[in-house]
């Protein structure tokens, strides 16, 4: 029996199927750092903003800052007084 015949545009096929492949992981890429830099935004975004205060006392103002706590970026907590 014959072996089978081998196609001569193999060669080329796997070429261009890598290369849309290698495309296509770059384009991923590019996406992932787009999400990661929105992700990044809204996790330093401040819970609340206050665009005006009534009905309060300075010093329940002051209070409030005293006890306010931060969150570093390795998400370590810590206390300002």
């Amino acid at each position: 029996t014959r072996p089978p015949p081998t196609s001569t545009l193999f060669p080329y096929t796997t070429l261009f199927r890598s290369v849309i492949g290698s495309i296509q992981l770059f384009f991923i890429g590019l996406l992932g750092e787009y999400i990661l830099n929105i992700n990044t935004r809204v996790i330093h975004r401040p819970l609340v903003v206050e665009e005006k205060r009534i009905n309060f006392d300075r010093d329940e103002t002051i209070s409030v800052k005293e006890e306010s706590s931060s969150i570093d970026e390795e998400g370590n907590e810590s206390r300002q007084e």
